[in-house]
């Protein structure tokens, strides 16, 4: 498994949850003291960070990983703005809608680019090139326990800026872009939250890595097809309506930001772990470019109500 972050805090986060303090070799990615001394032909997991922000940076990143370390699933975490939008309530006025609040973590589904399309008197049209989701049953079987319930980030509580609150996980569409989505007023920003009425979050690496494992499957051949997660924790909130930044009290979210994103980090590095133990505990079967392995699991996964054995 590799794991891909962007900014310093996601990579701390990431490295204090996984225990991964030491480097593999002089290749600048992270791994944990008991992977090195795990017996197995192949690193059970590495971590690393990307070149730079935005997605070009991130494809190619992530094509350095699956170069250089063959993963089996590459899990892209961090943190990411949540979108909140308008409805009407039962008095005939207007509230939030339901969706992430700031720490809550969002698994993607659906990978959309938002920065890609064409403008004109009229309006912003998208357009749309491939892209490789990740795995809607890879998502499922290993996120709904989580969705369910909210003691696995008991551990981050007393982190908390608020210090109320529980955080929870999300799955849904991602919005990619190319900026910072801080502007509420911007009507690039409106436009696109507005288009993509279904997505819960926006980034600005999850397209690079998608695009890449598009144009990378050419170039391997028929035996190795490495599959991907995003997984991002929300650390702002992101509007596109004046009635929504009223209903916020807020027109500028990187007060948010600054505030969130250590904690956002944390709960997206937690649930990243708790996968990755998940994924790690299934023995690989042997392929012709690659051995098979057993499973491994080093570190108990933090506590997930569970019913039955």
């Amino acid at each position: 498994m590799a794991v891909l972050t962007v900014i310093p805090e996601e990579m701390d986060a990431v490295i204090a949850v996984l225990g991964a303090d030491r480097e593999a070799g002089y290749t600048g990615a992270m791994t944990s003291a008991a992977a090195l001394c795990s017996g197995l032909d192949a690193l059970p997991f590495v971590v690393a960070r990307c070149d730079e922000r935005s997605n070009g940076p991130a494809g190619s990143s992530a094509r350095q990983l699956l170069e250089s370390w063959r993963p089996e699933t590459i899990i892209l975490t961090g943190i990411a703005g949540g979108i909140r939008r308008t409805e009407s309530d039962p008095t005939g006025g207007i509230k939030l809608d339901d969706g992430p609040e700031l720490g809550d973590v969002v698994i993607a589904e659906m990978i959309h680019f938002g920065d890609y399309g064409k403008d004109l008197p009229s309006g912003f049209l998208p357009r749309w090139f491939p892209l490789v989701h990740p795995p809607t049953s890879l998502v499922r079987r290993h996120t709904e326990a989580l969705r369910l319930t909210t003691n696995w980030a008991n551990e981050l509580a007393d982190q908390r800026p608020d210090s109320t609150g529980v955080p929870k996980v999300w799955t849904g569409e991602l919005v990619a872009v190319e900026a910072v989505a801080g502007n509420p007023f911007a009507p690039r920003q409106q436009a696109i939250l507005n288009y993509f009425d279904k997505a819960i979050a926006i980034d600005m690496e999850s397209m690079g890595v998608a695009r890449m494992l598009h144009d990378y499957e050419a170039d391997v051949g028929v035996h190795y097809h490495p599959r991907w997660l995003c997984i991002r924790g929300i650390s702002d909130l992101v509007v596109g309506s004046d009635d929504a930044v009223a209903l916020l009290d807020e027109g500028d979210n990187n007060a948010q930001r600054t505030q969130w994103k250590g904690y956002s980090a944390h709960t997206a590095a937690l649930v990243t772990k708790i996968i990755l133990d998940r994924l790690l505990q299934q023995p690989l079967p042997p392929y012709p470019a690659q051995p098979g392995v057993p499973p491994w699991n080093a570190s108990a996964s933090p506590s997930i109500d569970r019913v039955g054995p």
